[in-house]
């Protein structure tokens, strides 16, 4: 890993320095490619119709061992969620095992899988949904944040936007002609407050207004808003969908308008913690001097990688950028500073490394991998 730390830091800074958002990610994914191609794995990009997922691999038949690197940024703000240094963990982790196949120290086959679009596309989704992970045992990835830390699991995430459509006319001289969307919206929002009051704590209902109209003397006859709903609990999250499309209509019909609600994005799904997994990455973290925590609670956050811990035995763990330990909150300025820094490209490296042990364990101790499976299988 220390050899090819110079190549993977110069790769990060390319990424910082251009970022690009999901599903365009093509020097990133690129980029990626052409290091592990001359580390000596197999790699397929374009892959699953998707331009700039890639996969790649060494070694052959089983056990398979899966690490996933993300590499988009967000609009205006670039990579304030450090995916920059979710590559570098991945392909540090892939410089240190391949070594061990082509040496022929460890058996089976070890798998990158090239992510695009965590920020609301759901690259995963699709790498699922085109067979991607058939054969995979288990897969893993390393996200940075303020500290470094286990997987407790993650919220789902449900994207919409809701559309009320009205009738425009002059709000001073014929207001009475119109039909305001505006209010739709606003009946929508105060719905969505008082529905808050009676769900359960695990549970986040959020919300933005991207179109009320133009003119304050013009009665608006369309008005758009933007919602999330999350929750820890998979169930709890379908059950809100279904009220949350309730609540749309009611504030159709209270304000006379029509509306059209569509879903942003496949969703998200709340994840599923592998013990084995996180223990593993704990003891390794440790023995890197990252002072790892096991987490006790899930992430607020959601990401894609909750719905392929819902089809195999997987981890999302974190590594500390924070230098001086303070909490740095994901898609701010202060995360994308942080994400340039000597120290979280070390961090990264290290988190690679704690991969690396991961997978060599995996791969080369069968009782373990049956642990990791039982612990899926609960």
């Amino acid at each position: 890993i220390e050899g090819v730390s110079a190549a993977l830091n110069e790769m990060s800074c390319e990424m910082l320095d251009s970022p690009e958002v999901g599903m365009a990610e093509f020097r990133a994914s690129r980029r990626q490619a052409d290091l592990l191609v001359k580390w000596g794995f197999d790699v397929r990009i374009p892959y699953c119709g998707m331009e700039t997922a890639f996969r790649a691999e060494i070694g052959s038949g089983g056990p398979v061992f899966c690490v996933m690197s993300e590499y988009d940024a967000l609009p205006e703000i670039g990579h304030a969620c450090g995916h920059n240094l979710i590559s570098v963990s991945a392909l540090s982790a892939a410089a240190g095992v391949s070594e061990l196949i082509k040496s022929g120290e460890l058996p089976g086959t070890f798998v990158v899988l090239g992510s695009p679009g965590e920020e609301g596309k759901g690259g995963k989704i699709h790498l699922m949904n085109a067979g991607a992970f058939d054969g995979v045992g288990a897969a893993m990835m390393a996200h940075p944040g303020w500290r470094t830390a286990t997987w407790k699991g993650c919220f789902g995430l449900e994207r919409f936007e809701v559309e009320y459509v009205g009738k425009a006319s002059h709000a001073g001289t014929a207001p009475e002609k119109g039909i305001n969307a505006l209010e739709g919206v606003m009946a929508l929002f105060h719905g969505m407050n008082a529905w808050r009051q009676h769900l359960p704590e695990e549970t986040r209902v959020h919300g933005i207004i991207t179109d009320g109209g133009s003119a304050a003397n013009v009665v608006p006859a369309r008005a758009v808003a933007r919602i999330y709903l999350r929750s820890g609990r998979q169930g709890v999250l379908d059950e809100m969908v279904v009220r949350f499309g309730e609540m749309v209509e009611g504030a159709a019909l209270l304000s006379g308008t029509k509306v059209n609600l569509r879903s942003e994005h496949l969703g998200y799904k709340s994840g599923f913690p592998n013990e084995p997994l996180n223990r593993e990455f704990f003891d390794a973290a440790t023995e890197l001097g990252m002072n790892p925590e096991m987490a006790e609670k899930q992430s607020r956050g959601s990401t894609d990688f909750g719905n392929v811990s819902r089809i195999l035995p997987g981890s999302h763990v974190y590594f500390g950028i924070s230098a001086d330990g303070s909490r740095l909150s994901l898609h701010t300025e202060e995360f994308e500073k942080a994400s340039r820094s000597e120290f979280a490209f070390n961090s990264a490296l290290k988190a690679g490394e704690a991969l690396a042990s991961v997978a060599c364990r995996y791969l080369s101790d069968e009782t373990y991998r049956a642990e990791v499976a039982a612990d899926f299988a609960k």
